[in-house]
């Protein structure tokens, strides 16, 4: 599982793809961007594929996650997985941009 706090983000590349959550939402997502500071972690990701439906968009979704590095935590906050963590039926499929 993979938490900002401590160094928890560090694995995430530009280009790769992995399974997120946040309060209870699954998607698997790329990483389009690197935004990241010092203080801070910060990723603009693509929907690729989530457990809810996003409706008929003509560009797959695209939003920035950030937290900060410290060691924190609260319910619900965003987490990214290297490999699929939850199980889950994906009930809709990134379009082609």
């Amino acid at each position: 599982m993979a938490r900002p706090g401590k160094g928890g983000w560090d694995f995430i590349k530009v280009g790769g793809t992995y399974q997120y959550y946040e309060t209870g939402w699954v998607a698997m997502v790329t990483v389009m961007k690197d935004l990241s500071t010092p203080e801070q972690y910060a990723f603009r990701v693509r929907v690729d594929k989530s457990d809810r439906d996003l409706g008929s968009v003509t560009r797959s979704p695209q939003f920035t996650v950030s937290h900060t590095r410290e060691d924190m935590m609260y319910s619900g906050m965003s987490q990214f997985f290297e490999t699929e963590m939850y199980e889950r039926e994906y009930v809709w499929i990134r379009k082609e941009d």
